[in-house]
């Protein structure tokens, strides 16, 4: 190969090197990079307390006889459901009666089910990150309850949510679960556990019987707390419960014991996830006639959903979890006798001791603990001359103090970060940012193999200086690999930047005029990134989007408003098109009620949900309908065809709307049809993206998105989302009366009202405003893959909006690039932020319920972006 060929190759690989660093969509995807490894630092590793070979516990098995137990959880049972009297008869039967210990037990976020099951079976703190593993886990490998049961011969059967079985494999005699995440049946998915509890009571070969019951759960997706569904299901789950505790009854040995509890709680908005009371306070009873004749001297009592796991373990005499930082309820065990409860408490604080061995401010104070410990063991051995039963009672009584200092000890120091991952990843979340706004140039082989090798020794380095974190051990290899590689490419593309900066004589030079709107713009986002630093910004960040937009559009308007008489027609028009703007924001946001605070204050979603209010209901979802029609067959550019899909489109929505009784209260259509309807939306939402269109490959994609989140959104939520639309046409107008294209304007602007978008559909910073009842339109059963997308899909439905509506006028004017690289940056930065704000208040008293949350959300989203800038980019392209 010639000298001059082969010079001419290097020149065109360094050329699409640099091209590729400052590459919006490769910057997006190279931000989800130090975001995940951040992430892998940020969020702890609760199991790290443990340092045996193994994770199964050894621990004392308790003597004497053991009673049948049926373990019922009532999925989303929060604990109101059962103290308002009248809800549950039999409970209330159950309390005048005295069978019962009732709790409420407090749940750590997130409040999801699988998290949930661990904590109830293991007695541990779940990771944060299982709220991402929610929709699909693995076996568990923890010591659990169930592997305590197996190990001592026990006799297992299970019926309900599938997640048990995914979860415990092969350790029940007999099973069969239920999809857990279809949550448009709520009859069916309970009907088929209850369906065997006849067979069950007339056998007498097991000894825990587990039902996960799902419809209560489902109903609160669906329709909320305040469905006159609750009640009903409610009352079916007392039923239940009479007939199980009936059976039961009849089985010989000592008396059975009946524990009902839930997982997690319910929103008021009828979801979970998130940290408000009644979300992390649940249910929580024992119902025994061991109890009879016995008062418990604190009815109701608030205790740790992870003191189940010991407590269960007392009560049916197996090893407690090796990993259980629970403690035994003890008005729960002590109708067994004293001497059980004193040997449980032992046995619980020898865990306890054992595990605080290995965190260093919990060891300092573990030989107290251990004497103490010792000593109650010797009164428990019943010296002669002792009564035995004052014994035991002193005994429980110096291993429970114990046990509670050793506990709370435990969970204020059992988490881990990994200090190395968080700093590289925010640092490559650095280095792509500034090299994704460095002008595109050559990058020179030199340049790139010292940067490889100058990530590896950072690597090297910090995990030297920071051991022990899950990025430096053998399981972070593939991630390390990652951060080298795209690190590498962005030191690499800095170095060349700095090389061409130094060659400059003007700073300035690099970066483009800004116009006062833009400084504005600028400033605006400025300010949000610092808002980030509160908690209860964080918490109320709707109020932040919603001051910025109206305050935006209402100095544009006022500026029109202050022009002479001779002014252009442009300007005159861009006057009412201010006013649309600033009527549409006024009623948006007080459509659906958010944030924390103020969650509680009426809405008009809430007006119109409100039973007796279907009439309105529906006659708000025609007129939501009617606008929305119009604007599909407008967006994609206009014509006959843009019509002919926009009428198919309505029809279809129409055709759905009849069949969902939620919106009339009784459904005018069968089932099936509106099944077939939303299945025919999905069909046009691809032939729309697809179909060439007059407006521009971008327009036919944001028709597409309009007609896709019609379908997804709640019906009271459906004159919301035009009014989103009306919102996205209208800045699309404004945009367009510019003098010259305006790519930063046109890219702010479009993001603040994304923003915006995002919490007028009710959406908040708090996981229990996901609606995971979008995952499932339109399908007949469970697919992880397409649930997530369309719950993503539904979640992310106006900030995407705003996104397509700064590409379209990109893609018009000619700045497509330039629009998506100032979109792209401006999620780097705040992604970059957060990161740090995150990492400076990682001992925040409200770290988990504020800042994670968000962590995760602004993940998610930066993902969304990278899938909307890969996808418009090929499309343009094309």
């Amino acid at each position: 190969m010639s000298r001059g060929r082969l010079k001419g190759l290097f020149i065109i690989r360094n050329e699409v090197m640099g091209s590729l660093l400052t590459n919006p969509t490769f910057s997006a995807f190279s931000y989800i990079i130090g975001c995940f490894i951040f992430m892998m630092g940020y969020f702890p590793t609760p199991r790290s307390i443990y340092s045996g070979n193994n994770s199964y516990n050894e621990s004392v098995v308790l003597e004497g006889h053991s009673p049948k137990l049926v373990w019922m959880i009532i999925d989303a049972l929060r604990a109101d459901f059962t103290q308002d009297d009248g809800k549950v008869a039999f409970l209330d039967k159950m309390k005048n009666a005295g069978h019962v210990r009732s709790y409420v037990a407090l749940v750590e976020p997130p409040t999801v089910t699988l998290p949930r099951v661990k904590a109830l079976t293991t007695g541990t703190v779940p990771e944060f990150l299982d709220v991402l593993r929610n929709y699909d886990s693995g076996a568990l490998s923890q010591d659990s309850l169930v592997q305590s049961l197996h190990a001592a011969g026990r006799r297992l059967v299970f019926y309900g949510d599938d997640t048990w079985l995914r979860l415990f494999p092969e350790s029940f005699v007999r099973q069969e679960g239920t999809h857990s995440f279809f949550v448009n049946d709520y009859t069916e998915v309970d009907n088929n556990v209850t369906g065997h509890l006849a067979a069950e009571l007339a056998r007498d070969d097991w000894d825990v019987l587990i039902l996960h019951y799902l419809g209560l759960d489902h109903i609160g997706h669906l329709a909320g707390p305040n469905s006159p569904l609750i009640g009903q299901k409610l009352s079916e789950m007392s039923d239940v419960m009479e007939t199980l505790y009936r059976g039961i009854g009849r089985f010989s040995g000592p008396p059975p014991v009946l524990v009902v509890c839930g997982d997690h709680g319910m929103s008021e908005a009828g979801s979970h996830g998130g940290s408000s009371a009644p979300e992390t306070q649940v249910a929580l009873h024992f119902v025994s006639p061991l109890y009879a004749g016995q008062r418990q001297a604190e009815p109701g009592r608030r205790v740790r959903q992870l003191d189940l796991a010991p407590t269960l373990a007392a009560l049916l005499g197996v090893a407690v979890p090796a990993e259980s930082v629970g403690r035994v309820l003890e008005d729960a065990v002590l109708p067994l006798g004293r001497r059980r409860l004193a040997a449980a408490l032992i046995n619980t604080g020898r865990q306890l001791l054992r595990l605080s061995g290995n965190l260093p401010h919990a060891a300092a104070s573990a030989d107290v603990e251990a004497e103490i410990l010792s000593r109650a063991e010797q009164l428990l051995s019943s010296e002669p001359g002792q009564d035995p039963e004052e014994a035991a009672e002193r005994a429980a009584a110096a291993a429970s103090g114990a046990v509670q200092r050793l506990q709370a000890k435990l969970l204020a120091g059992a988490a881990q970060h990994d200090p190395a991952a968080m700093v590289l990843g925010a640092l490559l979340l650095v280095l792509t940012l500034v090299a994704s706004c460095a002008a595109p140039g050559p990058v020179s082989a030199a340049a790139l193999a010292a940067a490889v090798l100058g990530c590896a020794a950072a690597l090297l380095l910090l995990c030297g200086l920071l051991p022990g974190g899950r990025l430096c051990a053998a399981d972070g290899a593939a991630p390390a690999l990652l951060l080298v590689g795209a690190g590498s490419l962005g030191v690499a593309h800095l170095c060349s930047a700095a090389g061409r900066l130094s060659r400059r004589h003007r700073l300035h030079d690099m970066w483009p005029h800004l116009s006062p709107l833009d400084w504005l713009l600028c400033g605006g986002c400025g300010l949000h990134l610092l808002s980030l630093g509160a908690t209860s910004f964080i918490e109320e960040e709707h109020q932040t989007w919603y001051f910025f937009t109206t305050t935006l559009w209402l100095l544009l308007l006022w500026a029109e408003l202050r022009r002479r008489p001779g002014a252009p027609r442009s300007a005159s028009r861009r006057g009412w098109l201010c006013a649309a703007q600033l009527l549409t924001c006024g009623l948006l946001r007080r459509w659906n009620q958010t944030g924390d605070k103020w969650l509680h204050l009426p809405d008009i979603g809430d007006w119109l949900t409100a039973e007796g209010h279907r009439p309105w209901l529906a006659a708000v979802w025609a007129a939501g309908l009617l606008p929305l029609a119009v604007l599909l067959s407008v967006s994609g550019g206009g014509g006959g065809s843009g019509a002919g899909w926009a009428a198919a489109g309505a029809l279809c929505l129409l055709l759905r709307g009849l069949a969902d009784e939620r919106l009339l209260g009784v459904a005018r259509l069968p089932a099936a049809a509106g099944l077939w309807a939303a299945q025919a939306v999905y069909l046009l939402v691809l032939s729309g993206a697809l179909w060439p269109s007059a407006g521009g490959r971008v327009a036919r994609l944001r028709r597409s998105w309009l007609l896709l989140g019609a379908l997804l959104v709640r019906p009271h939520n459906l004159a919301a989302w035009a009014g989103c639309a009306l919102q996205s046409g209208v800045l699309l107008a404004w945009l367009d009366t510019l003098p010259a294209p305006a790519p930063l304007t046109a890219a702010l602007t479009a993001h603040w009202t994304g923003m915006a978008a995002f919490f007028y559909m009710g959406n908040s910073n708090s996981l229990s405003s996901v609606d995971i009842s979008a995952g499932y339109v339109g399908l007949t059963g469970h697919n992880s893959a397409v649930a997530v997308l369309l719950t993503a899909s539904h979640t992310y439905a106006g900030p995407v909006l705003g996104l397509l509506t700064a590409l379209q006028y990109g893609e018009k004017h000619r700045c497509f690039r330039a629009v998506l690289l100032a979109l792209v940056t401006v999620r780097g930065l705040v992604l970059l932020v957060y990161c740090c704000l995150s990492a400076a208040f990682l001992h925040h008293i409200f770290v988990w319920t504020v800042f994670s949350p968000k962590l995760l959300y602004e993940a998610a989203w930066t993902a969304v972006v990278a899938a909307v800038a890969a996808v418009t980019s090929m499309a343009v392209r094309r």
